[in-house]
């Protein structure tokens, strides 16, 4: 009962009574359309994040996430559409964190075909925990993600 308890209390203090922080898993609205979408937090207020990616051709690569606000990225950075293309987002926009996945119900999610076209599959967690984004599978593939280069204590509410 005690090994219980302590999961218990173990997820209750990261998920729901520690607010906000790095590397948490949210749900907000679309900062520019009707629209709600899924990401994970990169950046807190007064934090400096620095793109990988080069940043845009009039600002440089970092990126100072103003009071207020969160830099927010989805963990298939090759294809997602998030504060690399929109900018930080007001933390008004979430709506909540994410703690679970229901669906898919299987245990198992695929990977894809490889080149003799074998499907090949990967165990997955039902439970989302706090953390950074999962590296990319082709080791030999390139991160193309943000990260935090400087973190100023805060806290969002």
């Amino acid at each position: 009962f005690d090994s219980w308890f302590a999961l218990l209390r173990g997820v209750w203090q990261q998920h729901f009574a520690s607010g906000l922080q790095h590397g948490d898993v949210i749900i907000l609205h679309h900062p520019s359309k009707e629209a709600t979408i899924c990401k994970r937090i990169i950046g807190m207020p007064g934090d400096t994040v620095v793109r990988t990616d080069g940043g845009d051709s009039q600002d440089s690569n970092r990126r100072i996430v103003p009071p207020g606000h969160l830099w927010i990225e989805g963990d298939n950075s090759r294809q997602s559409l998030d504060s690399r293309s929109y900018g930080t987002v007001p933390a008004s926009l979430v709506i909540g964190k994410v703690i679970c996945r229901l669906w898919p119900l299987r245990e198992y999610a695929s990977l894809g075909l490889d080149g003799n076209g074998m499907e090949h599959w990967r165990r997955v967690s039902a439970r989302i925990g706090r953390g950074s984004r999962p590296l990319p599978g082709n080791r030999r593939e390139r991160f193309s993600g943000s990260h935090l280069l400087a973190h100023e204590r805060s806290d969002v509410k």
